[in-house]
């Protein structure tokens, strides 16, 4: 602990926003909490100065993984940014989105139309979830946009980074073999020909995927760098989701704030 302050980089719980644990403060677990006028847990917000944006995220672990960079960008004073955590139920008919999108959520959401000039839905795509996408766009009003935020590259199971940190050595994986297990060329074929049949400016999607993994042999842990950028297999620690926040800086600038204003 001393030597490599472990729990700081290596626990998932302590990722926050507005300096609140979101595992704490916006469970769906979590009874207790203070609402404000727009409907909103007010320690779940990171409130902007006006309310020209809000960017209203909602999703599982996986798009936790995106909370350390969304909420460590400059974003300009008029924008906030809002996050409830919920989760994903299996079962044997693949009801899934159901569990997440019910009629209360669904009128929340498009309230907010009425108190902030652009509303933003975000949402973390797995190959699990794709389906997803086009409930969202069906049941949001047109005036709202959608940011998909794409799946992470996963390692191999059985790669224990956390293992390789304590012991400063190398973790690999390979790409190669996480785009067969998980058919992630399919994936994003979906998810592309579902863009490409709306509006252009409606759904967006923020593609982390090589930013972390550049090559065909990726580091979960680098030992050179010191980098560690995977808690387990699907799960980014704050570092390693702090390491796309240049590229997710440009992603809202060029296609969330120039695009949408011209």
């Amino acid at each position: 602990e001393n030597s490599y302050d472990y729990s700081n980089r290596t626990n998932f719980y302590k990722i926050s926003l507005n300096d609140k644990e979101v595992y704490k403060y916006c469970a769906e677990s979590k009874k207790n909490y203070n609402l404000n006028l727009d409907n909103l847990r007010k320690d779940c917000l990171k409130k902007g100065k006006f309310k020209d944006r809000i960017f209203f995220i909602i999703g599982n672990s996986h798009t936790v993984n995106y909370i350390p960079v969304i909420d460590s960008i400059k974003m300009k004073e008029g924008d906030s940014i809002y996050f409830e955590h919920k989760s994903w139920r299996f079962d044997l008919y693949d009801g899934l989105s159901e569990q997440i999108l019910n009629t209360s959520l669904i009128k929340r959401i498009n309230e907010l139309s009425k108190s902030y000039k652009e509303v933003f839905f975000v949402t973390n795509i797995e190959p699990y979830n794709i389906g997803f996408i086009e409930e969202v766009n069906s049941v949001l009003e047109k005036n709202i946009k959608i940011i998909i935020l794409s799946t992470i590259p996963n390692t191999d199971k059985n790669l224990n980074s956390l293992e390789c940190y304590i012991k400063r050595k190398d973790c690999k994986y390979l790409k190669s073999k996480d785009y067969q297990d998980r058919n992630l060329a399919s994936y994003y074929e979906n998810i592309q020909a579902i863009i490409s049949s709306n509006d252009k400016k409606r759904i967006l999607l923020f593609d982390s995927y090589n930013v972390i993994c550049p090559n065909e042999i990726c580091y979960s842990y680098n030992h050179d760098e010191d980098l560690l950028t995977h808690v387990n297999d699907s799960h980014l620690t704050i570092e390693g989701s702090l390491s796309i926040k240049d590229d997710f800086l440009n992603f809202y600038k060029e296609k969330l704030i120039y695009e949408n204003t011209k």
